[in-house]
């Protein structure tokens, strides 16, 4: 049967059509380093070509240019698959550049998918097994997490039914705000708030403890607009151009298959460009890495900046929404999805009130407003700018990025005929 998405957690349209673009992409970092830096390192992460049922990304004319040239370069794969460059410079000038080009295919295709992967989820080995496990920002061994996800996925007779419960619910029981003062899921459960970082770490805790594989990514979204057609109205999509965390769940059947915890199920949309992988966020963090050593007690650092430009040659969208009409709370977006699912009340997430700085939280729209035609816009948050330092020991030191999380800001318009 044809299951298009219906949620007692958010309300819901089913989305058809496909997306396919070609992209001329850069990213310029630009360092400066004070005076008594004797080592600097900047590693950088390779874009792949990745396919999955709702996506293909393919990379091409991938280059790098650094200005002066490094000392040394070197290269290899990490333990997830990425592939790595790090450039070193010793007693390196003021201001170093570093251009990174290459061009992309990038295409969202949405038709029906069937999926009948049971749950609960049968023994999972391999390179899949990994991203079962605990880590210290995705707390999947948590008692809390785990009495969570299983009143959450309880009763699901297919893991799309459980995977699609656990988005929903997130979804509902989220709020939005940057920047967050830890990331972890722990923290993200029991605030009921933060960034992309949370929203991605506390559905990966919650689904891995219910035996369901899920991986992060770390990548870059695009802010050219695309639409959705609807039969009374159309909504118009603008992301913030910068870093941001999404997820992958693996379905047996399926593969990797890529969500968007804030607002997509079982697919991402064509404006994501995919970078690396990761168990959590701490290790995504490889692609404009930047590191140093110093003389001794001269308490010398370096910043960056990171500029990213993208140019569309080629843009063709086609995208038609369904309104489900159901559920009271936050937009999602899914393709029509053929399996079996049924719908489970649950009740609302009991949030602590945590002792944190103030911060700048940006409301979630209803559904029914966006059918009335208000203006919906939000300020996105962009950028890559440094938060501080690490000292990472042996002399080495590390700067902290406050992470661009430039899509979990978007502005969604609805835009009367």
């Amino acid at each position: 049967m044809t299951f298009s998405p219906v949620s007692l957690f958010a309300g819901n349209i089913t989305v058809e059509g496909g997306m396919m673009s070609k992209i001329r992409f850069e990213i310029e970092k630009l360092i400066t380093t004070e005076q008594g830096v004797r080592v600097l390192t900047l590693t950088l992460v390779e874009p792949p070509s990745f396919s999955s049922p709702t996506s293909r990304q393919e990379v091409d004319r991938y280059s790098v240019r650094f200005l002066p040239e490094p000392d040394r370069r070197q290269e290899g794969f990490d333990d997830r698959g990425n592939h790595l460059m790090t450039a070193v410079w010793e007693y390196p000038p003021p201001v170093v550049v570093a251009r990174v080009t290459f061009e992309l295919v990038n295409s969202t295709i949405l038709t029906e998918i069937t999926t009948n992967a049971p749950f609960p989820v049968k023994s999972t080995a391999g390179e899949t097994a990994v991203y079962l496990e605990p880590t210290r920002l995705v707390q999947a061994d948590d008692p809390s997490i785990r009495e969570r996800s299983d009143a959450l996925t309880r009763g699901s007779r297919t893991q799309f039914e459980a995977v699609h419960r656990v988005i929903s619910w997130v979804m509902e029981n989220m709020s939005y705000v940057s920047p967050s003062p830890r990331c972890d899921a722990r923290y993200s459960l029991e605030c009921g708030r933060g960034n992309c970082q949370n929203y991605s770490h506390l559905c990966a805790a919650l689904l891995r403890a219910s035996g369901i594989p899920v991986r992060i990514v770390n990548g870059i979204t695009l802010k050219k607009p695309f639409h959705v057609r609807g039969k009374e109205n159309s909504l118009t999509f603008r992301m913030g151009q910068g870093r941001h965390s999404w997820i992958e769940v693996w379905f047996p059947d399926l593969g990797w298959v890529p969500f968007d915890p804030y607002r997509t199920v079982m697919f991402v949309a064509n404006r994501f460009v995919r970078v690396e992988v990761g168990s959590d966020n701490s290790e995504t963090v490889q692609d404009g890495r930047v590191r140093w050593t110093t003389e001794k007690n001269s308490g010398a650092r370096s910043r960056s900046q990171e500029t990213i430009s993208a140019e569309f040659p080629v843009d063709m969208v086609a995208l038609d929404g369904t309104d489900e009409r159901i559920g009271p709370g936050s937009l999602l977006l899914c393709p029509p999805v053929g399996t079996v699912h049924e719908h489970v009340e649950c009740e609302e997430m009991p949030v602590t009130v945590c002792a944190v700085p103030a911060m700048h939280s940006q409301p979630r729209s209803s559904f029914s407003s966006l059918r009335s035609g208000c203006d919906l816009s939000r300020t996105a948050h962009i950028g890559d700018s440094a938060a501080g330092v690490i000292d990472l020991g042996d002399g080495w030191f590390e700067e902290v990025r406050s992470g661009g999380d430039a899509a979990f800001s978007p502005s969604f318009l609805s835009i009367c005929p």
